[in-house]
């Protein structure tokens, strides 16, 4: 038995009372046809409805040869009652409207095709049969598919049979062999193949913004904000610009000039504190004191990049094996050298130590960092890997 598609005569259509024409029992609830339904299923890239039926959930919605089953959580019975949740409904026709638009807009003034489609609740997403993508196009085309909005132009669902195709003009052909086909017409400027639902004027989508762009499958994939989406994807931009020109005592307008200042200002102060931190790092590595092994040292608060520059600097003084430690934070780093023809391998003491203290690094013969994660890492302990480095020291001299 064929479901009678209520969506298709008024996808406007909120409530429906119908009957139950099948049943199948699922391990995540039942299945149900009914005589008629006004709940769109899945496909075509659009999500299925969701609304109650008999106060209960829907929970998914599929189309099965002629017949649309309905997911529910629980066995329902005789006489049905459909609710649709119109918010969701009438936010995926615009959706769907306004991808029809922006494919049109993609097609007509730059020959791309669209490959695939995603309706999401937020984003839309257009893959477009091209690898490269500039920004001049995809203003261009934005701005045409708005002004299409903003004509108010009529949305029209038209069934024909194949053999009538031949005399309309459509975006893409039609691949399927049956011989009823629906088609969605947009005024004068689009004739596609579709069985989604749409709004009925091209004034009902509202807003078209386009918001990113990223590479798939030798494609390009459009990501698309809609109607109310759209709207809210600029009063988010908005608040953030707000709290931006809030924070840097400027106006919207100045925030590029302002924010390109304040970057060049950050250069020039990493620049000049890098400068000042290798000179301090010098000064250190020649006033430092040794630990209870020699060329181990114990230090606190620093990471392992400043370890590393440190232990450079003591290295090219000393020219002797170096072991230094820190603690930062919550963090214990290590880094050691090795004095240029020397005849050990640091990968040696790692491994031979790598468990005893949860050593979490490499490196190479002459040198090695990372982290220690042994939380039982006390001085005792520091003292005892200490003594390892030296006694590695000695077996190899």
């Amino acid at each position: 038995m064929s479901t009678n598609r209520l969506y298709y005569q008024n996808p406007y259509q909120k409530l429906a009372e119908t009957a139950i024409t099948a049943e199948k029992k699922a391990e995540e609830g039942w299945w149900f046809a009914f005589a008629e339904t006004v709940f769109y299923p899945e496909g075509g890239g659009q999500a299925a409805d969701t609304g109650l039926i008999n106060h209960e959930h829907v929970l998914d919605v599929q189309s099965e040869d002629h017949e649309v089953w309905h997911l529910l959580p629980a066995k329902i019975s005789n006489p049905v009652k459909m609710q649709l949740d119109w918010d969701k409904r009438y936010a995926n026709m615009q959706q769907h409207t306004g991808q029809h638009i922006l494919s049109a807009c993609f097609k007509d003034r730059h020959n791309l095709d669209t490959v695939a489609v995603h309706l999401g609740s937020d984003i839309t997403m257009i893959e477009l049969k091209t690898e490269t993508l500039d920004q001049k196009t995809l203003k261009d085309t934005e701005n045409a598919a708005n002004k299409i909005i903003g004509q108010g132009l009529p949305v029209k669902p038209l069934w024909v049979n194949r053999e009538e195709l031949g005399n309309i003009k459509l975006r893409r052909s039609i691949k399927k062999a049956q011989d009823d086909i629906r088609l969605i017409e947009i005024g004068e400027i689009d004739r596609v193949g579709c069985g989604g639902i749409h709004v009925r004027s091209t004034s009902e989508v509202g807003l078209i913004k386009i918001v990113g762009l990223e590479k798939i499958r030798n494609h390009v994939r459009v990501q698309i904000r809609i109607g109310p989406s759209a709207y809210l994807y600029f009063e988010e931009l908005h608040q953030v610009f707000q709290q931006i020109s809030n924070r840097l005592t400027t106006s919207v307008a100045e925030l590029p000039v302002r924010i390109e200042t304040l970057l060049a200002d950050q250069k020039a102060q990493a620049r000049q504190l890098s400068r000042v931190n290798d000179l301090w790092m010098k000064t250190t590595a020649e006033t430092l004191a040794e630990g209870p092994q020699a060329g181990c040292f114990l230090l606190n608060e620093l990471n392992g990049a400043h370890l590393k520059t440190l232990s450079e600097s003591w290295l090219n003084k000393h020219q002797r094996a170096c072991l230094f430690v820190s603690r930062d934070q919550a963090r214990m780093y290590f880094f050691i050298r090795l004095p240029d023809k020397s005849p050990l391998n640091l990968q040696e003491f790692l491994n031979g130590n790598r468990a005893e203290f949860s050593l979490r690094g490499g490196g190479s013969k002459e040198f090695a960092s990372g982290q220690i994660d042994d939380p039982r890492m006390d001085q005792q302990r520091i003292n005892l890997l200490f003594q390892k480095f030296a006694e590695f020291q000695k077996a190899g001299g």
